[in-house]
């Protein structure tokens, strides 16, 4: 017969575990993206779709107009009002135009740069995919300003350069 003290270690050890185990089951409906599915991401009206800068891609197996059709789309922030200074949850959509279909498996690198300071933030937390070719990361914006999020976008041999423009804080009147 276990005794009182077995028992209470037991019933905790037991409570513990349901905790645990329940707890890596809380996600909401989204899977953690911002969109339930990738249909929803792509025509989401956020910035973009972006087309890489073809001049400075590295293009070892893809031609320019495979490249061309690779978009991108920053889901999170969705608009300029939403970007302030400090670290930034970011969300990107990385699709195949052409064949409508999400990109999976891309790297990528990100690097938050003000051109006309000449100098980038850190740190940053590259984007990784996490479902329906959403991916997620964090970005710091160190002042207002006009900035670029510079992304290096790795699909096989290939990597795909994009820069799209965004305002951080208030903009001077």
């Amino acid at each position: 017969m276990p005794t009182p003290i077995n028992a209470h270690r037991a019933l905790v050890l037991a409570t513990l575990l349901l905790t645990v185990g329940l707890a890596g089951c809380a996600t909401d409906d989204n899977g953690g993206t911002p969109y339930a599915s990738f249909e929803e991401a792509r025509d989401a009206n956020t910035p973009g779709p972006f087309s890489p800068d073809t001049g400075e891609s590295q293009l070892n197996t893809m031609s320019e107009d495979e490249a061309s059709n690779i978009q991108l789309k920053v889901l999170v922030p969705e608009t300029n009002e939403e970007l302030s200074t400090g670290q930034q949850d970011v969300w990107i959509l990385i699709y195949d135009d052409a064949e409508d279909e999400p990109i999976t498996d891309a790297s990528v690198s990100i690097q938050a740069w003000m051109p006309h300071m000449g100098h980038g933030a850190s740190p940053e937390e590259n984007p990784t995919h996490v479902n329906d070719g959403m991916y997620n990361g964090l970005v710091t914006w160190s002042m207002d300003g006009e900035w670029e999020m510079r992304l290096d976008i790795t699909i096989g041999n290939d990597v795909l350069y994009y820069a799209p423009t965004m305002w951080v804080g208030q903009q001077a009147e």
